[in-house]
């Protein structure tokens, strides 16, 4: 979790930042175009983190790396702000590092999904009998569809400032073209000829940043999500009635396989309500 990402970070680039490079790199395109094309991207989940069962990845080591997820904004329930910050608005943020279904989660709370509001509430609604997964699936399929234009200006300077890694997107990018190597990254290996022009928010890199640990199961990015939500609107529930919740939310969306047991949630929820888990 952190507060503020600054422009000249040397991991993180924002969409509006990314768009204008390629766009720039691709002169038949514009910047809004090239925010469509990451947009779409996010929704197909090619920002997303590396599976928990990657063959190639016992370890977890890359599946850990914070340079494989997206980090975005989370506007802060009233009940963790001062008393003084509580009528603001818009609210103050803090950034997670998490995946496509975050962004989907948080955008639909904070109503900036493009079009009828009350539609995506009965697509997404937990009280009809659909299972998590196949809802989710369902909004993404049709976001992957959905033009930016029909995106409200709210909704599109949410995205606007949705950060991706450099070299999670770099990665993407030499999957689409040659003319793209380097552009972003030149960290990740191209062919000899690559670019050698640098981002705007480019920097020299003075230090290795330490790779963050993670518990390892699928479900524990969206129990970190879901406590700060449900923590943010009754402070006052008791954490073993808290854990329980989330339990049974995890076990519905994931499955008993990828969901740590009851015990080991609680035995996690200081850690994750105070700031101080980074998963």
């Amino acid at each position: 979790m952190s507060k503020y990402i600054s422009p000249l970070d040397d991991m993180y680039i924002r969409f509006d930042a990314a768009a204008e490079v390629l766009a720039r790199a691709h002169q038949l395109s514009t910047p809004e175009g090239m925010l469509e094309m990451l947009t779409i991207a996010m929704w197909q989940g090619a920002f997303n983190p590396p599976s928990q069962f990657e063959l190639n990845d016992f370890d977890h080591s890359t599946r850990d790396d914070p340079e494989n997820w997206l980090c975005i904004p989370i506007p802060m329930h009233a009940s963790m702000l001062p008393e003084a910050q509580r009528s603001l608005k818009p609210r103050p943020v803090e950034f997670f590092e998490v995946g496509r279904s975050s962004v989907l989660s948080v955008m639909h709370c904070e109503g900036l999904l493009p079009g009828d509001q009350t539609s995506w509430n009965t697509l997404l609604d937990h009280r009809n009998r659909v299972p998590t997964q196949q809802k989710e699936n369902d909004a993404f399929a049709a976001l992957i569809q959905t033009p930016l234009t029909d995106y409200s200006a709210e909704s599109m300077r949410y995205l606007r400032g949705l950060f991706v890694p450099r070299r999670l997107l770099q990665k993407w990018l030499n999957r689409r073209s040659n003319a793209f190597y380097g552009i972003i990254d030149l960290r990740v290996a191209g062919p000899p000829h690559r670019s050698t022009n640098q981002p705007a928010n480019d920097v020299e890199r003075t230090a290795t940043r330490p790779a963050r640990g993670r518990p390892s199961l699928p479900a524990w990015d969206s129990i970190k999500v879901w406590a700060q939500k449900l923590n943010a609107e009754n402070p006052k529930m008791p954490r073993k009635r808290l854990a329980g919740l989330l339990y049974e939310k995890a076990l519905e969306k994931f499955g008993k396989s990828a969901v740590p047991n009851e015990t080991t949630i609680l035995r996690q929820l200081s850690r994750i309500l105070n700031g101080s888990d980074h998963n």
